[in-house]
């Protein structure tokens, strides 16, 4: 059972010259006995080891122990074949899943079967590491070889752009190793005789060195792993190379260049099919050549010491099994021989030679490898479409596909030998592109579609009248409705009827365009290069067509049938025979026939040198080892010539180089527009998309201004730049650093931040002087638009820094601490109060005053209620921007002098409910509008800090100053002395024209504002209110509107549904929040609050605000409502004790207990339908939300004990089948094991509220509780709290906290009592 495996492996490769010989030979039966050799090698290896375990201790096999380690020898393969095909490299893992079994089955053997016979140790221990290498050896090959189809952990595109500069060096490198070793035009170092190919020795060898040069990157460029190549003008070497290869003798250049083709596939075959080719690539000639001595010694001592081992001793072993051992060892030693010396005449060891012993093995190189010898086959299949359905037609079909498929006839012409005209063809045609065209023809031609570039070139030199051009062009290769397919067989046809036209014709690209042609036809249709349904469609009616033909017109050949073709035109209606007609007739009509096979030959050069780089890696990888395919050596060849493939990428590439420039200048005003139009919805839009986008433009757009600058200055002092108009666009990109009246920040960072604009101020205005200084030309017409730009400009970027340090300054006051602000600012406080209370009072409609009517729930908007709140928020706008900032002291009046307060929030209170809920929350939505616009907007920092008549000033400066400007950039002369290009010039209007736009839209947006209603008294101020009215009309909101909601035990539900990381990662891409979709404020929510506050600040008296410390949430109005009576004192005690005044709670925990406290009487209270019941509820998961989801004063501790309430819930889940909120809390209030505090209190808190037999008057309760928290909340949020969120739609606690004010409830802290004050 063991002896086949020696036999079986070497019945295909017992010489290594056969694998070696594949590559160069078409031979099926070959192909097919090394198949076979190379399958059952490893499969006759691998089931002799698994019966070998079958023989252990069996005494008539006593020597299965030596055998073991020459399997794994045998197993390990042959240098000459690592691999058959490309796809035993992809399959590498398999192989080494192999090798790590069979060496473990290979232990498991030897162990099993060790005897006391001491003379095998030594031959087992070699031969065991000798196998093992050379297996290990076959899948690091087999690794090494799939890498370069594939980047491994990489994207391919990542692969490539990381190998942008290695592949610049390499092609540097491979490009003066070529320069150095090509002939010149007076250099005849290389001679042909006879047309054959002899090399003398240094041509030869310098091929082989700068193979070696190129291997990398011609490796990597045939499976599609390189860059295209690009190369500047200072960049020479390619070109030298390839003008030293021309100008030489023309026998000698296509002898060389071919040679080198040839030479570059053969190490590219080595590095994919062989060991000792992947190995030395990878590994380098030391390491390899340590390995080749390790295992050819190892093998060899073995043999020594198996020789010399006493075989008839007590272990008395079979005298069979001893020759076999010996056949076996010397065999082994015989192919490390046979490999070596393969090694040594191969060319990867000149690679490495560095004279003296390396140069000595040149001459056995070349014994090996004569100059003369192909090292492919040389052949070039050929497809004639009609020819192949001519056969077809005379035998039957059932015959016929039994002859095609059993290989007695084929489909295909027999193949050819690519003659020399052919390859001389193709290579000075490759020349004239490579060497005439200018790099940027070369991005014209598209690389992913086929047009016909080169013919285009071609027939653009006037060679042949203009109107056979013309035709040629649009009926075989501009149509539209031509793709590459279809094309491939039109002209197939058209070089079929002109080749039987010119029968008598002798030029010398006649022959070679006919061999190209049925080449490509094979390509496309037998090979299914780039053909796709559609070509495999259209080859099928091709097809038809030509079988309807023969069809009983006794048709028996080729030229009757194309004869018939071109005069049957009513007849042959299929379009392939009806282009392939009229492109005929066109070719016909050119009298000079050289000429004409020039043209076709042309275009079938320029179809093989589009194929080459679409048939795809796997199709060039695979065909090395059948003999190669000619389009192989056509793309390397273009490799070796420096055509560079560039694909539409470049082209755009090309395309943005030229219009960089244009292209940065529109897209910052782009973003100028969109900032234009959409800043102003920030503050009411809660969208993440928007606000994205926003943020995305906010940034870019300074960005883009910034670097486009920089740009511009790179144009300086250049006197051939064709941008002579980038004077004008300098001060225009000021202009848009400036940004939008409707922005100045994106966020209170960027205005906290202003001195870092101040710095870029200062920057980009003295760039922009340099800029138009230095690029100045004696064009004076320009003079005037370019000064008044740049006044309009650097006012538009000083406003924009102004706003910014205004927004600053509101929320740190600049050199004083922030104690010191707000005692100095206490008598301004005062008397602002005053001026803002009398003028709410003058608005505010009494108990008697019906001047506004409620309508379905909203107010009328009557101009006079309107304006007055407009103009009550402007007066009071100084105070509650100090409030909300924490820069305002809280308000102290006296009760005998200053009742203006108290009168104010009577009267509201005494008014209609839904009035006083429709005017206290509008006032609070404008009074938040303008402290918005305050901090984020251009016009409303300089209205508030500079004034009214600065704005206006400054307004009309810079519209003035554009509009001027416009207007003298159309009177000037732009296509005088100068010639500005005209695309510039459209760039120039199109950025003036959107300047003057965007400034009366400003103009427009500041006029429909309420700023320009605070200053207003009478008269043209008075008559813009109707524009007010109609841009934000009162029902018009002026937030989101939006409270959201987080539901703690909702949430740890939903988590528990899904796998905790999935859970993560639904929450963090926003797919489904943690949090309750966010609910409208509703109108009852508002009259709560509202109510409340009012009931507050009008029934309690002075000295009850001293005892309600605000920097400590003590439930002080909870305890003013409860000692009213509306309870029993027991219930209220406890509740009190229980959730209040207990000194273990702090804030957070004392949230979380009343949330649950709250979700445990709403599901206990189902069928209650009080008014304070839903409004309590959102209350709740809205403070929740602010604690948990905002870290609004949760601390430390507050985490921690949320964490801990969070575990306990998720624990009961899993340990119990609650799937809803209802039946876990119920589960919670009935399980007294449950000891978290957080829900100990909450249920004992529960308790208390269910005991309360009014149901109204318990929601009640709840209400003034989270009421008060909420209003807790207000003050402590921070400023950076409420000024960020004012940009993202609002919060309710904000407009709470404004509330206060305008309710005037003093928010005083225990150690500010009077006498203290």
């Amino acid at each position: 059972m063991v002896r086949p495996s020696f036999p079986a492996l070497h019945g295909g490769s017992a010489s290594p010259l056969l694998p070696a010989i594949r590559k160069g030979n078409t031979s099926r039966l070959l192909s097919s006995l090394l198949w076979l050799a190379y399958l059952l090698a490893d499969y006759v290896a691998t089931f002799t080891l698994g019966r070998l375990t079958l023989h252990v201790d069996d005494p008539r096999h006593q020597l299965v122990l030596f055998w073991t380690p020459l399997l794994l020898l045998h197993l390990g393969s042959q240098e000459t074949i690592s691999a058959f095909s490309i796809e035993d490299a992809m399959l590498w893992k398999r192989h080494l899943l192999g090798l790590v079994s069979q060496v473990a089955l290979a232990i498991y053997i030897v162990a099993k079967s060790w005897r006391p016979d001491k003379q095998l140790l030594g031959p087992l221990v070699l031969m065991f590491i000798s196998g093992t290498i050379k297996y290990a050896e076959r899948t690091w090959a087999l690794m090494t070889a799939s890498s370069s189809m594939s980047p491994g952990s990489d994207s391919m595109a990542d692969h490539v752009l990381g190998v942008q500069d290695d592949v610049i060096l390499d092609a540097k490198s491979y490009f003066d190793e070529l320069h150095s070793i090509f002939p010149g035009k007076n250099v005849l170092d290389i001679e042909g005789h006879n047309g054959g190919r002899r090399t003398d020795d240094d041509g030869y060898e310098g091929l082989v060195m700068a193979a070696g040069k190129g291997f990398r990157l011609c490796l990597d460029f045939l499976t599609d792993m390189t860059p295209f190549l690009v190369w500047s003008n200072t960049d020479t070497i390619i070109d030298s190379a390839i003008k030293k290869l021309r100008t030489s003798n023309p026998e000698t250049q296509v002898q060389m260049a071919y040679k080198l083709v040839e030479i570059q596939l053969s190490l590219i075959y080595d590095y994919l099919y062989t060991k000792y080719g992947a190995l030395q690539f990878r590994l380098g000639l030391v390491s390899s050549g340590i390995e080749r001595l390790i295992t050819f010694f190892s093998t060899l001592a073995a043999l020594g010491l198996f020789v010399g081992a006493n075989l008839k001793g007590p272990f008395n072993y079979s005298r069979e099994d001893v020759m076999v051992s010996y056949v076996l060892l010397a065999g082994a030693i015989t192919l490390d021989i046979s490999s070596i010396f393969m090694l040594i005449s191969s060319y990867w060891l000149q690679l490495h030679r560095r004279g003296g012993l390396f140069g000595c093995s040149f001459s056995l190189a070349k014994c090996v490898h004569a100059g003369s010898e192909p090292l492919w086959s040389e052949k070039i299949a050929q497809y004639n479409l009609i020819d192949a359905c001519i056969q077809e037609e005379r035998g039957g079909i059932i015959c016929s596909w039994v002859m095609r498929r059993t290989g007695i006839v084929s489909d295909i012409n027999m193949s050819n030998t690519v003659s020399p005209e052919l390859k001389k063809l193709v290579l000075d045609k490759l020349f004239e592109v490579a060497s005439t065209r200018s790099v940027s023809d070369y991005w014209d031609w598209d690389f992913s579609k086929y047009r016909g570039m080169w013919l285009q070139w071609w027939l653009q030199e006037g060679r042949i009248q203009a109107d056979i051009a013309q035709g040629i062009l649009t009926d075989g290769i501009t149509d539209t409705d031509l793709y590459f397919p279809m094309t491939v067989i039109v002209w197939h046809i058209a070089t079929e009827m002109c080749w039987f036209a010119d029968e008598d014709d002798y030029s010398p690209c006649r022959a070679p365009s006919m061999e190209l042609s049925r080449y490509v036809m094979y390509l496309v249709a037998k090979r299914d290069v780039m053909s796709g349904s559609n070509g495999h469609f259209e080859l099928g009616k091709a097809r038809r067509q030509v079988k309807r033909i023969l069809e009983g017109r006794g048709i028996s050949d080729e030229r009757g049938l194309l004869k018939y073709a071109r005069q049957a035109t009513g007849q042959v209606t299929e379009p392939c025979f009806g282009r392939a007609r009229a492109i005929s007739e066109h070719l016909l009509k050119i009298s000079n026939r050289a000429l004409r096979w020039e043209l076709i030959s042309m275009l079938w050069i320029e179809m093989l040198c589009y194929l080459g780089p679409n048939c795809g890696a796997q199709f060039h990888a695979k065909h090395l080892s059948t003999g190669g395919e000619f389009v192989t050596h056509v793309r390397i060849l273009l490799v070796v010539l420096g055509i560079p493939f560039l694909s539409s990428l470049t082209r755009a590439l090309q395309l943005w180089n030229e219009w960089e420039i244009q292209c940065l200048v529109l897209a910052s005003f782009s973003l100028q527009v969109f900032l234009h139009l959409f800043s102003s919805t920030h503050k009411a839009n809660t969208s993440r998309v928007l606000s994205l986008l926003l943020w995305l433009a906010y940034l870019s757009a300074d960005y883009v201004a910034t670097f486009t600058l920089g740009r511009l200055a790179l144009y300086v002092g250049d006197p051939h730049h064709h941008h002579q108009l980038v004077l004008l666009w300098t001060p225009l990109l000021l202009l848009h650093l400036g940004s939008q009246e409707t922005i100045s920040a994106f966020s209170i960072e960027n205005a906290m931040l202003w001195k870092r604009h101040l710095l870029g101020l200062i920057t980009q205005v003295t760039l922009a002087i340099y800029i138009m200084v230095k690029s100045w030309h004696p064009d004076k017409q320009l003079l005037a638009p370019l000064v008044l730009m740049f006044i309009s400009g650097t006012i538009k970027y000083v406003e924009r820094i102004l706003a910014l340090m205004a927004a600053s300054r509101a929320m740190e006051p600049g050199g004083d601490s922030v104690a010191d602000h707000v005692m100095d600012v206490q008598d301004d406080v005062i008397i602002d109060a005053k001026s803002y209370f009398r003028q709410l009072h003058s608005i505010f409609p009494g108990k008697d005053v019906q001047d506004l009517d409620v309508r379905d729930g909203r107010i009328r908007e009557a101009d006079e209620a309107y304006q007055g709140l407009v103009m009550a928020a402007g007066e009071g706008l100084r105070i509650c921007l100090g409030f909300l900032t924490d820069m305002t002291p809280f308000l102290v009046w006296s009760s005998k002098e200053d009742t203006i307060i108290e009168r104010t929030v009577e009267k509201l209170r005494s008014s209609d409910p839904d009035t006083q809920v429709e005017m206290a929350y509008k006032l609070v939505e404008i009074q938040l509008s303008l402290i918005y616009d305050y901090m984020y907007t251009k016009y409303g920092a300089l209205q508030f800090r500079l004034g009214l008549v600065y704005s206006v000033i400054a307004r009309l400066i810079t519209f003035c100053s554009t509009s001027v400007a416009l207007r003298l950039f159309v009177g000037t002369d732009l296509k005088g002395p100068f010639n500005y290009r005209r695309e510039d010039a459209m760039v120039s209007y199109v950025l003036l024209v959107g300047a003057v736009t965007l400034d009366i839209s400003s103009i427009f947006k500041l006029i429909s504002s309420y700023w320009l209603q605070l200053h207003q008294t009478g008269g043209l101020f008075g008559c813009v209110f109707s524009l007010v009215r109609f841009v934000n009309p009162w029902s018009k909101p002026l937030w989101s509107e939006k409270i959201p909601q987080y539901n703690l035990i909702d949430a740890c539900i939903q988590e528990e549904r899904g796998s905790i990381i999935c859970g993560w990662v639904v929450r963090k891409t926003g797919i489904m929040p943690d949090i309750d979709m966010s609910k409208t404020v509703s109108p009852e929510l508002k009259k709560l609050v509202l109510d409340k506050l009012t009931e507050v600040a009008t029934t309690r008296s002075v000295s009850d605000y001293w005892d309600w410390d605000s920097s400590k949430y003590s439930g002080m109005w909870l305890q003013w409502w409860l000692q009213e009576g509306r309870i029993q004192d027991d219930i209220a005690q406890g509740i009190l004790t229980d959730g209040i005044t207990d000194t273990v709670l702090y804030f957070p925990m004392t949230v979380i207990v009343w949330h649950i406290a709250t979700e445990m009487c709403w599901f206990a209270d189902e069928d209650d339908r009080s008014p304070c019941r839903v409004p309590s509820m959102e209350l709740s998961r809205y403070v929740m939300y602010l604690v948990v989801k905002r870290d609004v004063m949760s601390g430390t501790n507050g985490h921690f004990r949320l964490g801990k309430a969070r575990r306990l819930l998720k624990r009961i889940i899993r340990a119990s089948t609650v799937h809803d909120e209802k039946t876990l809390l119920r589960y919670v209030r009935q399980s007294p094991g449950v000891t978290e505090p957080c829900f100990s209190r909450g249920r004992v808190i529960t308790d208390h509220l269910l005991k309360i037999s009014n149901g109204a008057q318990r929601w009640e309760l709840i209400s003034m509780v989270w009421i008060e928290m909420l209003c807790y909340l207000g003050p402590n949020c921070g400023a950076q709290f409420h000024a960020k969120h004012l940009s993202t739609g609002g919060e309710f606690v904000t407009h709470v906290r404004i509330l206060l004010v305008i309710l005037g409830i003093p928010f005083l802290r225990s150690d500010m009592k009077p006498g203290k004050f």
